[in-house]
């Protein structure tokens, strides 16, 4: 596995970068958020919710 550096990267564009560029196998192809682009607005919401 390749470790990737995300040091001085903005972590909310992160997160949407990720969550935009996974794919879902297994029954989780029938999941409600397969198909849903995540702004990096709608990332930030997720990101200080925590």
């Amino acid at each position: 596995m390749t470790k990737v550096n995300i040091a001085g990267l903005d972590r909310v564009a992160v997160l949407a970068a990720l969550f935009n560029h996974t794919e879902s196998f297994g029954i989780g192809v029938h999941a409600t958020l397969v198909h849903t682009k995540l702004s990096v607005q709608e990332a930030q919401q997720f990101f200080w919710a925590r």
